[in-house]
């Protein structure tokens, strides 16, 4: 049957809404959206440089009263970084104890209900040394890379859904092959978004070939500098995974005047106050280029990190940037994760929020239907 040229435009339009509302449903979306709120466990796990495991940058040690606390007030997830190398032998075999610290972590987050991710953190910024890293000894750092993730995946395997693996954190920039503050050419920034997109295709590889669990396991994949822009850019390319059970992980310190910055830096000065109607808008478009770059194709988004200081800035935005940002990414179906350091927003020692309008902001972000 011939079909006339007013109809033909209907059809087209009929499939790609069938098609963005499938994508849409992903079982990566749908899982995103059961993370829930999260909060990272950092300075904790993550203490590089200090001799011990979890103290060293000033956490107390972690209890699962802690979890148990966190998962009562609305949080669902803990993202839990680690630097892997601590003690780590030249055989690249993770200090023994390190390990079962982390297994001792992780076994009480998901007791308590919660879910984790799990990932290598900066752990002393090895992977884009410009000296070092995977610029200047790719094999050397691809073999340390892998031989991490294969020790992870053999002690996980049998873990269920509850336990995400994240590919890295924001180390997946390479500055010394291209930099977007830099001149514009195009081969350089081709090839440092290449060797990001080698790293996390492998990473799937291996989780997807390590047995048990892992062939099924939700996987974050980590975007370019996990800058919003950058990973939207088409350079960027999103591993390929035979169980489509991938997710993407950006992180959010916009504008870094405000959500970095205590005081006046060479680059910037400091932003005691945010919450005009352009920076709102700005919040908006930003998660908005997620949801139509990675969500409407299938990928769960998670914001990995997000957060500003409370140092030198006005409380009520503080609240305000934590409520807008939370609320924003959770409304699109999105988890956020909180950035927390050892002694920052949540108090671990008093099992609180050290400002109880923003615990409050959370319990009932985490009610509310979406």
């Amino acid at each position: 049957m011939k079909l006339s040229k007013k109809i033909l435009p209907v059809i087209a339009l009929t499939v790609l809404l069938a098609s963005c509302s499938k994508n849409t449903n992903s079982e990566s979306v749908q899982f995103t959206k059961k993370m829930g709120l999260g909060y990272n466990w950092g300075n904790t796990m993550d203490s590089w440089g200090t001799g011990q495991l979890e103290t060293g940058w000033g956490a107390p040690v972690t209890t699962k009263e802690m979890f148990e606390d966190l998962k009562n007030r609305g949080i669902d997830t803990i993202r839990l970084p680690v630097a892997w190398s601590f003690r780590m032998n030249d055989n690249n075999q993770i200090y023994q104890p390190l390990a079962d610290r982390v297994n001792e972590i992780v076994d009480m987050a998901i007791n308590s209900g919660m879910y984790v991710i799990l990932n290598i953190h900066w752990d002393g910024g090895w992977i884009n040394d410009k000296n070092y890293g995977f610029t200047k000894k790719y094999s050397q750092c691809m073999k340390k890379y892998t031989d991490i993730w294969t020790q992870i995946c053999e002690r996980y395997k049998d873990y269920d859904e509850h336990l995400v693996f994240e590919s890295l954190n924001e180390e997946g920039a390479f500055d010394n092959v291209w930099n977007k503050y830099g001149p514009n050419n195009q081969e350089k920034k081709e090839a440092a978004f290449g060797l990001l997109n080698t790293i996390n295709q492998t990473f799937v590889d291996l989780v997807r070939a390590s047995g048990g669990n892992n062939k099924n396991r939700y996987l974050l994949i980590a975007g370019y500098a996990t800058d919003i822009d950058l990973t939207c850019q088409s350079e960027y390319k999103m591993p390929q995974d035979p169980k489509k059970r991938c997710m993407i992980s950006v992180h959010y310190y916009t504008p870094s005047t405000f959500a970095i910055l205590t005081e006046d830096a060479s680059w910037g000065k400091n932003q005691r106050t945010w919450g005009t109607e352009a920076d709102i808008s700005a919040l908006h478009e930003n998660m908005n280029k997620m949801k139509v770059n990675f969500q409407d194709k299938g990928y769960g988004v998670i914001i990995g990190e997000y957060g500003c200081p409370v140092v030198n800035k006005e409380p009520e935005s503080v609240r305000k940037y934590l409520t807008e940002v939370a609320t924003a990414a959770y409304d699109l179906g999105f988890c956020p994760v909180l950035w927390g350091a050892a002694t920052d927003i949540y108090n671990r020692r008093e099992l609180c929020f050290d400002d109880s309008a923003i615990g409050d902001m959370y319990l009932a972000l985490s009610k509310k239907a979406r």
